[in-house]
């Protein structure tokens, strides 16, 4: 049954308001979620909430608000990195939604909902490789786009982001790639045999030569990636240090404890390479360059 969508906003407000009152009675949504001291925010800062509340009528999010009522109101608990603040959280789900629908046709949350978009793909040796992009329902207070690298039918790893305005982060760039999550899905031995399939590169850099190609296709030239201690799911038992592999990318922004890394990525030159392993370089950066074409190419036929 299709879910009907209230067109006018204080109307869409209320219908969101009731869609996530029903998924706390029932059970769908804990109240761990609900927390008074930070619920008062939108009673504070009720204009803030109600632009929020605007962008999310616009066609293209309006579902999607609906199937998940807790997409309105997440950022009044951990959203995106445990360093932001409230007010930085709400700014940051406007931005995101708000270029969104500035960028890409109506239809495309549905799509990255209910399917998801292929970005890449691959066949090695009887093995298929994919790239595939989505909306993370499980996931979203991580963020709201997920990249996912499966190798045929089992997911290897993952990478969530959103998109932010730069200048909330001190960042020329009006709008930024702001990565949130980085992990693996099915075990070791799956990335260990995807990244020997793909010419030695570890799944995490094949998801950033995604990420790369998004980027530069939305017309973005900047990346922001948390640190280990910001991550929204870290229990103090990562075995992925997020500084360390930011670190082989940009440099931190210590104002904002965030890594800053410039698109087009930086290279050593081929030049600087020791001979023996010159052949072995190259045939990666085809490789990753190949990703960064195609996710690139695959994304341009949904913008506007």
């Amino acid at each position: 049954m299709m879910t009907t969508i209230p067109t006018h906003p204080k109307k869409f407000l209320l219908s969101t308001l009731y869609s996530f009152a029903r998924h706390t009675i029932t059970g769908e949504l804990t109240f761990s979620f609900i927390k008074i001291k930070k619920g008062m925010h939108v009673l504070f800062d009720i204009k803030g909430h109600l632009r929020l509340m605007r962008v999310l009528n616009h066609p293209q999010s309006a579902r999607i608000t609906v199937s998940h009522p807790k997409l309105a109101f997440k950022y009044l608990d951990d959203y995106v990195s445990l360093n932001l603040s409230t007010k930085n959280r709400l700014s940051l789900l406007v931005a995101h939604y708000s270029f969104l629908q500035n960028k890409f046709k109506n239809d495309f949350l549905d799509i990255m909902e209910n399917r998801s978009i292929q970005l890449w793909i691959d066949h090695i040796n009887g093995a298929t490789f994919t790239l595939k992009m989505n909306f993370p329902k499980k996931l979203h207070s991580e963020g709201d786009i997920c990249l996912t690298l499966i190798k045929d039918d089992k997911f290897v790893y993952r990478l969530i982001f959103v998109v932010a305005d730069g200048r909330s982060f001190d960042v020329a760039d009006e709008n930024v790639i702001l990565i949130s999550s980085i992990q693996g899905v099915y075990g070791i031995d799956s990335v260990k045999a995807t990244t020997k399939a793909c010419h030695d590169i570890h799944p995490t850099h094949m998801l950033m030569a995604a990420v790369s190609g998004i980027g530069m296709t939305m017309g973005i030239g900047t990346i922001l990636g948390i640190k280990t201690k910001h991550q929204i799911a870290n229990n103090g038992n990562f075995y992925f240090s997020y500084d360390m592999f930011f670190e082989q990318y940009g440099e931190m922004i210590e104002a904002h404890s965030l890594y800053r890394i410039q698109l087009p990525y930086a290279e050593v030159p081929i030049s600087s390479i020791k001979s023996n392993h010159k052949k072995r370089t190259m045939e990666k950066r085809i490789y990753k360059n190949e990703i960064i074409a195609q996710a690139g190419q695959t994304l341009k036929k949904y913008l506007i």
